[in-house]
């Protein structure tokens, strides 16, 4: 059995209204406390998040009440819930739209590389170009196969060379252990030091992605979810 086109999308609304619902409902029991109370962030797998994680670490400091509430995905799948009001703010990995979001650019860039078991032939390279790449198994995911691959690749990588997608990058190092192909990912998203069978290359010439904080123009916050975002503020200046 399965569900009907309209089944899915009476789905995706009940998901939805649930979500938003269970939002509310929070959102309200600490309407008038700045201290305590739920701040819902969507995150990307970037190494970058460290320093969204450090200043909730001070600010949990001065409002040990508080909770961060983080919800892990892809760009498209965090614009989703933001836009349908079910996380207060993301950080995305692309540039955003400055007539729909206010934002907060985050120092520092996530760089490109590969993945792979120390075994591989491209591990005894220092870098690795798209050349090297073209004849290799891919796994990478959905959103940088139609974003990032090309503008570096240059359409060298074709997308019949990926065997495997991910949201998730330890997942998929199952899929690098097992020799299915090699991974494009950030720099640092994986410790090869607890993978020591794996090792990881950047790519040449050098890709990289700026992360950014973003919320809807005309978002309302919660009392402890607007002091957050002033006290990253403050700390990132």
């Amino acid at each position: 059995m399965e569900l009907t086109p309209n089944g899915k999308l009476l789905k995706d609304r009940a998901l939805v209204i649930v979500g938003l619902m269970d939002k509310t409902v929070s959102e309200f029991k600490t309407i008038d406390d700045a201290i305590g109370g739920e701040i819902r962030l969507g995150c990307p797998e970037s190494p970058q998040v460290s320093v969204v994680a450090s200043a909730f670490a001070s600010f949990h400091k001065t409002a040990p009440l508080s909770r961060l509430d983080i919800t892990s995905g892809s760009t498209e799948h965090l614009f989703y819930l933001l836009h349908n009001d079910l996380l207060d703010a993301a950080l995305i990995v692309e540039p955003p739209s400055l007539d729909r979001y206010e934002y907060i650019e985050i120092p520092g860039e996530d760089t490109w590389g590969v993945l792979m078991t120390k075994d591989d032939p491209l591990a005894s390279l220092d870098a690795i170009s798209a050349d090297e790449l073209q004849d290799r198994d891919i796994i990478i995911s959905r959103q940088s196969l139609k974003n990032d691959l090309p503008r570096w690749s240059e359409g060298k990588i074709k997308e019949h060379q990926v065997v495997g997608f991910y949201n998730l990058a330890y997942n998929a190092t199952h899929l690098v252990h097992e020799k299915l192909g090699v991974m494009l990912c950030f720099d640092g998203l994986v410790n090869t030091e607890t993978h020591p069978e794996l090792t990881f290359r950047p790519i040449t010439p050098t890709l990289s992605n700026k992360i950014y904080l973003v919320w809807q123009k005309q978002q309302t916050f919660t009392p402890v979810a607007l002091r957050f975002i002033e006290h990253l503020r403050a700390t990132l200046k």
